[in-house]
């Protein structure tokens, strides 16, 4: 099953689409070794994060050379690395004699937290690292150089100021107490999930843990943030119950200062991959058993909220029992931290 993802972050940064490359400085732009000559370069989008390694490699031996780009890792200083999504062209082998000219392209996670709370990859980093060693020799030697690519002061701050969203951002943590919401979600479960005339029923299982709730076999994670003067709830479900769930993004409100507002309408949402599980209605979706979906929901709220709530009456089963029984009250934790 495709996990269908709307990110309002990924709709804001595609408005600077129409931006030119990020060129970043290179140490040592240029290698002459004995076997191999280097010339590197490194672009990045600010659109999307995305940073292109362009490679320059002239064979001086009498033998193949391999370049193994599928292992080459790109590095940030905080030890965060990955691996290239593309490389062009595949071929590995460069031939005795010859040139080949390489483009890897990344997609680095440039911070933990905020890809673990939102799926983002965080602002592009002003130094990366990438070690030649997935080059390889007929004699069974690596390239031992390790190519810095920074961006100066300047350049990384413009970068900041105009693209950047780690230091104009604030989080929102759920302010419940745990053990309050765990008793008043199961009685409110057996109330209205207990089969008619079963004296005794089941006790579901309710945990509430950070900003993940397990409400028997609906596993949902919300978080609430700010991105300059822009308010969002980041919302992320996986159904195990046997049941469809169904969410209604336009009946999940916020509510600040005793004033509800709703999401702004989302015009396109990826589909999952059967399309007749989904509604029609681009508002609401439809999730089969294991299935999963993640939004970020922007609200038209006046000012960045101390604190709101959230409420979830959106998300039903098909006969339109509501999985919260109440709204879940928020406070914001101030500005995101990064980990440099």
């Amino acid at each position: 099953m495709n996990r269908p993802i709307f990110s309002a972050l990924a709709a804001v940064l595609i408005l600077c689409s129409c931006s030119r490359n990020i060129s970043y400085q290179t140490d040592p732009k240029t290698i002459h070794d004995p076997r191999l000559d280097v010339s590197a370069s490194l672009s990045a989008n600010p659109s999307d994060n995305t940073a292109s390694v362009t490679l320059e490699l002239k064979n001086r031996t009498s033998l193949p050379v391999n370049a193994n780009c599928i292992m080459a890792v790109l590095q940030t200083v905080e030890t965060f690395s990955c691996n290239p999504d593309e490389i062009v062209p595949a071929d590995p082998v460069i031939p005795a004699g010859k040139s080949v000219r390489y483009i890897l392209t990344f997609k680095p996670i440039n911070s933990s937290i905020l890809n673990r709370r939102l799926g983002v990859s965080g602002d592009l980093r002003k130094d990366y690292f990438l070690n030649l060693n997935f080059i390889g020799f007929g004699d069974g030697t690596t390239m031992k150089t390790n190519l810095h690519f920074r961006l100066d002061k300047q350049a990384y701050t413009d970068y900041e100021n105009r693209f950047g969203i780690e230091k104009f951002m604030t989080f929102a943590d759920i302010a419940e107490k745990p053990a309050t919401f765990v008793s008043n979600e199961k009685a409110y479960f057996i109330r209205t999930f207990a089969a008619k005339g079963n004296p005794h029923p089941v006790e579901p299982y309710i945990l509430l843990s950070s900003d993940q709730f397990i409400l028997d076999t609906v596993y949902i994670k919300a978080d609430g943030y700010s991105i300059r003067s822009n308010f969002y709830v980041r919302l992320n479900f996986i159904n195990k119950s046997s049941d469809y769930l169904m969410v209604n993004l336009t009946n999940i409100l916020v509510q600040v200062s005793g004033s509800n507002y709703k999401p702004v309408p989302v015009e396109q949402i990826t589909r999952m991959s059967n399309e007749r599980e989904q509604s029609k209605d681009t508002n609401v979706i439809m999730m089969e058993q294991n299935g999963r979906f993640a939004i970020d929901l922007k609200y038209p709220v006046r000012e960045i909220p101390k604190e709101f709530r959230l409420f979830l009456n959106g998300i039903t089963t098909t006969d339109g029992r509501k999985y919260f029984y109440d709204g879940l009250l928020y406070s914001n934790t101030g500005n995101f931290k990064p980990e440099n």
